[in-house]
This record gives structure tokens, C-alpha cells and sequence, in this order.
């Protein structure tokens, strides 16, 4: 074994005239969330009421037998992601083994590719598309693509090299920052053109691009792409060389370029026309979004529709005609954890609300993201913890519980870090103490529950609260073995007997308790028979869903069991991006119980709690 540094002066060799811009190109992304492992906090997890499935591996038993907490996962969603420097042991350096992330902050280790065969990586990484719809399994993807490690081994089908794959899905999650800094590390001739230039482009439309536009021609001196061209243009229009940009126009005309988009945009602003916008502006590509900035008009409604990821940022940063498509896009993109807490944040702040309606929001007739922005921004200003517990209380009863598995949780947290776990927001403990597990941060969370379970014996409301988010909090580590086994009969008892005797809400509850035992049980929790038979019913009912390859999911069985971390994640990700929409629930489990084999328990619980809360609805916190 060898020790394996990658510094600056080697990343060097590769980009010399991009070194000096990296610290001034996305300072503003970076400071969005702190680093992965700064920010962990224990979660206090149960340990099973008796000993897990045969199925755990000696490696899973060590690990529940030495651990009485799951320290929670890194967060899924963008991060300050530190020094793109890191040492390791690898067998023999390799061009691309390179990355940013040790195991400290949130990478999978050295060896994540251990007996995991180049065929296999390289097929999973070009087919599976990214993002998917679940917020965790980004963060997951994120990690993976980032991770300092040995690459893969043996035979590949792939033209192209390992680190051009992962750069390409990095720009897929819209992770500019981190698929610049890794580019930064490959050796010369690492990185496909292609890759390159539209990791260019994509940096270019950022706020921070100055830097870079005054090297792009060095940069692009002896390519004679058309592309690279624009986005020349592109800097010498923000320099207001207008004399330069003609001339790159003359040449594109006596070259019979076709791009009637970037064309017309670009003479617009030359001729400062900037009076109205093309009416066709998708697909929306970098080069274009940039030059619409540079016009400053508010952006048509359509672009907003389903823009590359890498995009969104400077979407949502921009003016919009429709500011209902912008909050729609901000808010699908933290659910799935593409932005960050802080810039979901942002884009509430930027809508325009009037001093009454900002004052009255318990009689808003507001609805959805525009009705979650007004209660935002109303929680901001309300002084009495209180009364904010009770806007950020109404705000999470009206919105989708996957937005606060992924950086919804985060932003709403952030405002209601200030407010102390007292009787004066009692009727907000419940919903607050889910928010607080959302966000990670456990201790808060327990503090509310506490608070919630000292006041429910006079509160038939707040007791109802605690029943239906029983399993959010014990996949939240704030349940004691203890109180474990008693709550799981009480908790059944309750859901079920609730139905009143409507058919539909009775196999509705049915389906909800099923997923719950289901996903306890994958996460390691002991489920007694006597559980299982009162759901049993769930067992003969049919649904349509879309059933995976059986190869997969036995390779993925296999890759937990046998503790090849990489594989288990990628089998995941790549599950995950073959379901258009919700992920079968069979599918499911088998990855929450995989990651917990595999040594990431606390990524475990995050996949299992984000299957609870969407299964139960947002009437788990009411």
C-alpha cells in the first residue's frame, strides 16, 4: 500500500490558467452549508428489542453492539465541501482515483470499489438518470461521485474515462461546484472536452464568473469549436467589447453556424433592444441563460419548467414573469434536495408580499409554494417564539413532507432554531420536534418530544400528533428501546382502529402500517409476529408498480451483505432512476436493509424515515 496526495501544483498541470480563479469562482455556492461531517449530531437510536435477522453481517453486529446512537448521515443536499485536497491509502495511484471527499466528510472510503468489476460501474453510471425524486439518495449520489478512491477494476466498455463519468452526473445533480474542484485534481487529458466545456458554460452563468472569463482565451486558444466561441462572446459581452463580439457574430455567419437562439439574443443586446424576449428559448442551455441575464428581462414561465439542474440556481435567482413558476421549481428542487436550505430561503425572500398581508396570515387565502413563502417570510419578522412556532406549525401542515426530508427542513429550521421548547409553544411541539428530526438535529428534536409528551395528557390534539409521527421519531434515534416495543403495539392499535368503518380508509391505513413494520424491519428494528398479523391483510392486496430486474436487486442483496459500499450505493441510485415516480416499496426496503449491511446505518434510517413520511402524509405532524 501506498500513500496516494493529490495537491494543487499536480491539479495544476492540467488547468493552469483555471488555478487562480478556483477560490473566487463559487464563493457564494460554498458558503451555502457547512461541511459534512462538521455538522453530524447524535441521534440517540434504540438498539433492537431482540437480536437482528441472520441476514447482518458480523461487520452490522460489531457496529449495533459498540454504537447506542446513528450518528446521522451528511445531508443530501449542497454543501460546503472543503479542501480539494486529501490523502489516502490506495494500492497504486491512478489517474482517476481522485476526489474531494475523505471518509471524515461524507466520502465512501478508498477501497468503495473493492470487488466491484469496471463493466458494472461504467453501465450503471451512463444509463441511470440523474436527479431522482428522492432527496437522500442524492445526497448519496453526490457523496459517491465526490469520494477519493481507487476506481474500479478490470475490463471497461466505456470510451470515456472514469473521472469524465463522474463529472458528467455531477453536472446532473447541478453540482457545478463540486465537478469544477474535481476536474481541477484529474490529470491532463482526464476529462473529455465535451465534459469540459459544458462544465465551462455551466460555471460561466454563475455569479462569480469574472475571474474565469478573463482566462477563457487562453483557454480556448487552438480549439476552433463554435462553442467555445460563445462563450468567448459570452465574456467579451459582459466586458462590453462590443467590437469583439461582432466580430465573433461576422465569424459564425461566414461559418453557416445554426443557433438562431444564441444568435438572436446576442444582437438583441448588442443592439440594446432588450425590450422583449425570442419566444423560443427551450431547451435552455448555459450560454443562453447567461446572455438572458445579461438583458436583465423577467423570464417566461415554460423555463421554468424542467431545466437542466445545474441550471436552477441562476433560474431562481433571476426575474420571473410568473413568480408562481419560480417558487413551483424551488421548491421541487429542495424536495429533492438539488438546492440548498439557504437558497430555497432566498427565493421565499424575494417575494413581494404587502405589510397587511404579511400581518394577517392566519386569514391568507394564499395556497401552496406562494402560501409557504408568505408564512417564510411572516416567521422571519414575528419576535414572539410563540407565534412564529405556530406559522412555522401551519407551514408544515399545508406542505409536502418530502420537502422537509430534503432542504425545506433545513430553511425552516434555521427559523426555528430561536424558539425554546416551552408551554407557550406547546401546541407546536409535535410538528416542531418532526422538523428538528427532519434537519438532523436530534437533540432539538428530543427536547420538543419531551415537551409534547408532558402536555399531551391534557391535549387530545397534541396526543393524536404524537401517535401519527411515532415512527418518524423512532427512525429518528429519539425513541429508547425501552419505549420501543410498547409504543409499536399502541401505535398499531391506534392507526388501525381509526378508520371508523370506511372500507377505503380502513386498506388505506392498512397499506400505511404495512410500510411502517416494513421499513422498521429493513432498518433493523424487531417486529414480533403479532405485528405482522394484524397487517396481514396487506399481504393479499395488489398493486400495480413497476418491477426492477431481479439481477439488480440481487446484486444488490449481495454487495450490502458483502460490505462493497460503492456497489450497494450505485445499485441504489440506479433502482431509484428506474421508477418515474414513487419507488416501489419491496424496492425499498431492500436498500434501506442493504445500506445497513453494508456499515451506512444512518443513511439506513434517512431512506427509511423519508419512505415513512411520505407514505403517512403531512397528518403525521398534526
Amino acid at each position: 500500500m501506498t500513500k496516494f496526495h493529490v495537491s494543487k501544483k499536480r491539479a495544476g498541470l492540467l488547468f493552469p490558467l483555471f488555478l487562480a480563479v478556483i477560490p473566487a469562482l463559487f464563493p457564494s455556492c460554498l458558503q451555502e452549508m457547512k461541511a459534512f461531517a462538521s455538522d453530524r449530531e447524535a441521534s440517540f437510536a434504540p438498539l433492537p428489542l431482540v437480536p437482528k435477522a441472520a441476514e447482518d453481517n458480523e461487520a452490522g453486529k460489531a457496529d449495533s453492539q459498540n454504537s447506542s446512537a446513528v450518528s446521522e448521515p451528511a445531508v443530501a443536499f449542497p454543501v460546503d465541501l472543503g479542501k480539494p485536497v486529501e490523502t489516502g491509502k490506495l494500492g497504486e495511484v491512478e489517474p482517476d482515483s481522485v476526489g474531494i471527499l475523505s471518509p471524515q466528510e461524507g466520502g465512501f472510503g478508498a477501497g468503495m470499489w473493492e470487488n466491484t468489476p469496471r463493466w458494472l460501474v461504467e453501465k450503471l453510471m451512463e444509463e441511470t438518470p440523474l436527479p431522482v425524486s428522492s432527496p437522500v439518495i442524492n445526497g448519496l449520489a453526490r457523496r459517491l461521485l465526490l469520494s477519493a478512491a481507487a476506481p474500479p477494476q478490470g475490463e471497461g466498455a466505456a470510451k470515456r474515462s472514469f473521472v469524465s463519468l463522474r463529472l458528467e452526473k455531477l453536472l446532473a445533480l447541478g453540482d457545478v461546484s463540486g465537478a469544477w474542484r474535481l476536474a481541477m485534481l484529474a490529470k491532463p487529458g482526464r476529462v473529455d472536452e465535451n465534459v469540459m466545456r459544458l462544465l465551462t458554460e455551466a460555471a460561466l452563468i454563475g455569479p462569480d464568473s469574472k475571474a474565469l472569463c478573463e482566462r477563457v482565451p487562453e483557454f480556448i486558444a487552438g480549439r476552433d469549436s463554435t462553442e467555445w466561441q460563445k462563450a468567448l462572446m459570452l465574456c467579451q459581452l459582459r466586458a462590453g467589447d462590443t467590437k469583439a463580439v461582432q466580430l465573433g457574430l461576422d465569424l459564425m455567419r461566414e461559418q453557416q453556424v445554426r443557433d438562431d437562439i444564441f444568435i438572436t439574443i446576442m444582437n438583441r443586446a448588442m443592439l440594446g433592444e432588450r425590450k422583449r424576449l425570442p419566444r423560443q428559448l427551450t431547451p435552455l442551455r448555459p450560454l443562453v441563460l447567461g446572455l438572458l441575464r445579461q438583458m436583465d428581462l423577467p423570464l417566461p414561465p415554460d423555463i421554468y419548467a424542467k431545466p437542466d439542474a445545474f441550471l436552477i440556481p441562476e433560474l431562481l435567482l433571476a426575474d420571473a414573469e410568473d413568480d408562481g413558476m419560480r417558487l413551483i421549481l424551488a421548491e421541487k428542487s429542495a424536495a429533492k434536495g438539488i438546492i440548498s436550505g439557504a437558497q430555497l430561503a432566498a427565493v421565499y425572500r424575494d417575494i413581494k408580499f404587502s405589510p397587511e398581508a404579511l400581518a394577517n396570515v392566519s386569514v391568507s387565502n394564499e395556497t401552496g409554494p406562494k402560501l409557504h413563502a408568505l408564512l417564510f417570510q411572516a416567521a422571519a419578522e414575528e419576535k414572539d417564539p410563540a407565534k412564529r412556532a405556530a406559522i412555522i406549525y401551519r407551514f408544515m401542515s399545508s406542505a409536502d413532507p418530502l420537502l422537509f426530508c430534503g432542504s425545506g427542513g433545513q430553511a425552516l429550521a434555521e427559523l426555528a432554531s430561536s424558539v425554546p421548547a416551552s408551554a407557550e409553544s406547546g401546541v407546536s411541539s409535535v410538528a416542531l420536534a418532526r422538523l428538528m428530526a427532519f434537519a438532523a438535529k436530534p437533540e432539538k428534536a428530543l427536547e420538543w418530544l419531551n415537551l409534547a409528551r408532558s402536555m399531551a395528557a391534557n391535549d387530545q390534539n397534541l396526543a393524536a400528533q404524537l401517535m401519527a409521527g411515532w415512527p418518524l421519531f423512532v427512525l429518528s434515534g429519539i425513541v429508547t428501546d425501552a419505549e420501543y416495543g410498547a409504543g409499536l403495539k399502541v401505535w398499531i392499535e391506534w392507526l388501525l382502529g381509526g378508520a371508523g368503518g370506511d372500507a377505503a380508509a380502513e386498506r388505506a391505513r392498512l397499506q400505511q402500517a404495512a410500510t411502517v413494520l416494513t421499513m422498521l424491519s429493513a432498518a433493523g428494528y424487531a417486529v414480533p409476529e403479532q405485528a405482522w398479523m394484524r397487517v396481514a391483510g396487506a399481504m393479499t392486496e395488489t398493486r400495480r408498480t413497476p418491477v426492477p430486474p431481479a439481477i439488480m436487486l440481487e446484486r444488490l442483496r449481495n454487495a450490502g451483505a458483502n460490505n462493497r459500499r460503492g456497489e450497494t450505493v450505485l445499485l441504489i441510485i440506479a433502482l431509484a432512476g428506474m421508477s418515474s415516480g414513487e419507488t416501489p416499496l419491496f424496492v425499498a426496503a431492500e436498500a434501506v436493509r442493504s445500506l445497513r449491511l453494508a456499515g451506512l446505518k444512518a443513511e439506513a434510517f434517512s431512506l427509511a424515515r423519508e419512505v415513512v413520511a411520505s407514505a403517512l402524509g403531512s397528518a403525521a405532524g398534526q
